[in-house]
């Protein structure tokens, strides 16, 4: 059986190759792919908490751009809840 990960998109099948998925905003920003954190928990941004070098023209444009925070996808969304014993049997 061919090995995948969903929430990495790193899928090692013929279909995947073939057909490879596009990533959407929210998964670039850091949610994962089953896209269930509708709304996501507010975090202030971090300057070094991304891979990129920030001038402070484009941290300033950013602050006020996103004056409440940015989504914190590492947490579970507003009032989200475990799915628990979902599809056991269908």
């Amino acid at each position: 059986m061919a090995s995948r990960s969903v929430s990495s998109r790193t899928y090692h099948s013929c279909v995947q190759r073939v057909y490879p998925t596009a990533s959407f905003p929210r998964e670039v920003a850091g949610e994962d792919v089953t896209a269930d954190v509708i709304p996501c928990r507010l975090t202030p941004p971090k300057r070094d908490g991304y891979a990129v070098t920030w001038t402070d023209e484009q941290w300033n444009r950013l602050r006020t751009i996103f004056p409440d925070g940015v989504c914190d996808y590492s947490r579970p969304g507003v009032s989200q809840q475990r799915t628990g014993a979902t599809w056991l049997r269908f």
